[in-house]
């Protein structure tokens, strides 16, 4: 570490306190203070992942995969006051409707089905549930009659047991009746295989069905509660399901971001010196984690956070650097085809001809760092690729939802993209946590050859009658906002990070220095609905296993 950086950051870490809040400016559409933290967890523990608003008790309950289910209150000041955990080990999701509360856990290997587990407010077992394989995350129906699972079913780490991904379906309809399970899968697409993957699908494991490879990872209801929207994260698509008949009527594939097209770009490297965004003939897979839903009109959206995410196992691993692609008939062969990328000099300064000299691939510059699909690219089936494909589209997207006949989603169009805006604003607003790590400290462009700033937790709020879409970024840490009042036209409405990025978290002195480390999920508070009388913004940090809530305003708003 340079002397500078050095100094800057032994003095952070004897300081005490926490970080202030950074990023946001006065001329902002969107105005954000700290009114309330707390700590859930320790470091590092997967403390703070996921929270539930329940108004009746004014109490936040946020799952800890380590110790269990925390109820916190949340005070008319804002104050957080958390309570002893409930041991639930292994929980995962929480969900909120009325007084009921659901949390969902796996099963002790990947064999086991996992459970859904309903409480009471006080926090009494009322039902267990079994469910799918893997279950990762919950949510109500808006009616609280019915409670959606989506099951990862991830392989087990020696790939000897690997189960087709899964959403269940729960009917609460009935108090006094034992709810129903019904599980919706994804077999009468298998057909399709082909089809869907000259689409845009990435299912690259040989030996896999496309069943075993689509992996529901978060789902999103419409306002009428009549379908669901379930992330495919690692298979790049949406499935849309018709909750009432548990069916899934399509798995749209999200296709590839163009990242030399103009307004989007990239930094590809964290080994060039610095932050250095530009167009490259790079495409990437858009691998959505959370996803929302809303209406505008007539018309139906769906937002997500493009955080991306490879295929890494210990018998299948996909990611590789450009610099390390070998052609399928060995190292005599060029891994570029030719046509694509053509021959350029070794000083060439165009970012194509970067990528493809062999005397820039691995220069001092730091180019072929990004990491790429080995199992993607070759389009023409020749064993040298044609395009390079990354993981993530290190944004947030609006898709509308194409209705067929009788209104029925038959396909979601992009309408928006966020191009490089995230890496734009997190550099222009806090440059030290540009593309940074959630666990290090003086960590400026580590992850700008691995998925960037990883956009993965998402929310929807009314604040004084604007539609704001939230973002946390897993890595470099805080929130980006945009007003999407006019889904066509958004608006980038604030960047807020809670988060001192000189200090490194793990050092015995850094205390509360760091701040907040590894946002995971969001959650809105109404205005109507909060203590404050405010609308507020619950952020879970999942690696400092921190809770903040930030207060939401709109200057001059009427």
């Amino acid at each position: 570490m340079h002397g500078a950086l050095a100094l800057a950051m032994a003095t952070v870490l004897v300081a005490t306190g926490s970080p202030p809040l950074a990023g946001p400016r006065a001329g902002d559409p969107v105005q954000v203070r700290v009114v309330g933290t707390c700590r859930t967890g320790p470091f590092d523990a997967s403390a703070c992942e996921i929270a539930a608003w329940c108004p009746t008790s004014s109490r936040l309950l946020v799952t800890s995969a380590a110790e269990g289910l925390v109820a916190v209150s949340l005070g008319k000041d804002a104050s957080l006051s958390p309570a002893r955990p409930v041991p639930m080990p292994g929980i995962n999701s929480v969900d909120v409707h009325g007084e009921t509360i659901a949390v969902c856990r796996g099963g002790s290997d990947a064999a086991s089905v996992g459970e859904v587990v309903l409480l009471d407010r006080d926090l009494k077992v009322m039902a267990t549930i079994p469910v799918g394989h893997g279950p990762d995350m919950l949510t109500f129906t808006p009616d609280g009659r019915t409670l959606l699972v989506a099951n990862e079913a991830e392989p087990s780490t020696d790939g000897t047991v690997d189960h087709p991904g899964s959403i269940s379906i729960i009917d609460l309809s009935d108090p006094a009746v034992q709810p129903k399970v019904r599980h919706v899968t994804f077999e009468r697409f298998e057909a399709k295989a082909n089809e869907l993957r000259a689409r845009g699908l990435h299912a690259p494991m040989p030996g896999r069905s496309m069943c075993q490879q689509l992996e529901p990872e978060y789902i999103a209801v419409s306002p009428d509660g009549r379908w669901a929207f379930v992330s495919l994260q690692e298979a790049n698509a949406i499935a849309i399901v018709d909750i009432t008949n548990a069916q899934c009527i399509a798995v749209e594939p999200l296709g590839l971001k163009d990242f030399s097209a103009p307004g989007v770009g990239l930094d590809p490297s964290d080994k060039d010196g610095g932050a250095a965004i530009a167009r490259w003939p790079v495409h990437g897979l858009y691998q959505p984690d959370t996803l929302a839903c809303f209406m505008h009109g007539n018309d139906l959206f769906v937002a997500s956070a493009n955080e991306g995410e490879p295929r890494e196992h210990s018998f299948f691993s996909e990611s590789v650097r450009v610099s390390d692609l070998a052609h399928r008939e060995g190292p005599g062969k060029d891994a570029l085809d030719p046509a694509a990328f053509p021959p350029a000099p070794s000083d060439a300064t165009d970012p194509a001809a970067a990528l493809r000299s062999p005397a820039r691939l691995r220069d001092a510059k730091g180019a072929g760092r990004l990491r790429v699909s080995s199992a993607a690219g070759d389009t023409d089936g020749d064993g040298d690729y044609d395009r390079l494909v990354a993981f993530g589209g290190r944004s947030a997207s609006l898709w509308r939802v194409r209705r067929g006949e009788g209104g029925v989603p038959a396909g979601l169009d992009l309408v928006w993209d966020s191009g490089s805006a995230i890496e734009r604003t997190v550099l222009e607003r806090m440059p030290a946590a540009f593309n940074a790590d959630h666990d290090k400290g003086d960590s400026a462009d580590a992850r700008s050859d691995v998925r960037g700033p990883e956009p993965e937790g998402l929310a929807i709020g009314d604040v004084a009658g604007r539609r704001i879409l939230f973002v946390g970024l897993e890595r470099p840490g805080g929130v980006i906002a945009w007003d999407i009042t006019d889904p066509l036209a958004p608006i980038l409405a604030t960047y807020a990070n809670r988060r001192d990025p000189m200090v490194d978290p793990g050092h015995p002195g850094a205390g509360e220095a760091a701040g907040d480390l590894g946002p995971e999920g969001l959650l809105v508070i109404p205005a109507a609905q909060s203590p404050t009388g405010k609308p507020l913004l619950v952020v879970c940090n999942e690696v400092s296993g921190t809770l903040t809530v930030l207060e939401l305003a709109v200057p001059h708003a009427d």
